[in-house]
């Protein structure tokens, strides 16, 4: 009886060291892994900084060349930071005025066009002529066509009776419509 409390009690020693024997294991592929991993987030973080970092430099040199060459455009041609600020506005203030001019077209294309539409649902069955003229500019030629384009265009469709088989209405479906 001691004899097998001896072979028991080994054989449970031995079971014990060997299931901590695999957790150790277990747990040096796991820290293996999760090295690799940092390794991996600390090689991809020092190259975007470094990519920054260059990025940086690079951005500073352009700055750096392009202030050398407006002083040296500026000691060249004289011409001063305020008169390239008054000339900034100048522009400015004439694309506002474009952008006015170009509100007022389109609102009075869109009066024309809904004057239009009441003279061609008034005679429906005429077609719309085209213009003869060309237009003085581009502007008034582009809402002229969109004015035309918005006019109801009266569509005539084919009347067919309609099948009076199940298979003529397959094939209708199937093939256009043009057996029968």
């Amino acid at each position: 009886m001691a004899r097998i409390k001896a072979v028991l009690n080994e054989r449970r020693l031995a079971y014990e060291g060997a299931t901590k024997l695999i957790e150790k294991q277990r747990q040096k592929g796991e820290d293996a892994i999760v090295m690799q991993y940092q390794r991996q987030q600390h090689e991809e973080r020092k190259r975007i900084l470094s990519r920054r970092e260059l990025t940086e430099r690079r951005r500073e040199a352009r700055l750096k060349s392009k202030k050398s060459q407006q002083v040296q455009a500026e000691e060249i041609e004289g011409v001063s930071t305020a008169d390239a600020q008054v000339q900034a506005e100048e522009t400015k203030s004439a694309s506002n005025e474009d952008t006015e001019f170009q509100a007022k077209a389109e609102e009075a294309a869109r009066e024309e066009a809904q004057t239009g539409t009441d003279v061609v649902q008034a005679q429906s069955d005429e077609a719309v002529p085209e213009p003869t003229e060309a237009p003085s500019s581009g502007l008034a030629s582009s809402e002229a066509a969109k004015a035309v384009e918005r006019l109801p265009k009266k569509v005539k469709g084919v009347q067919r009776k309609p099948p009076s088989k199940p298979a003529d209405a397959a094939a209708d479906a199937l093939f256009g419509g043009g057996r029968r």
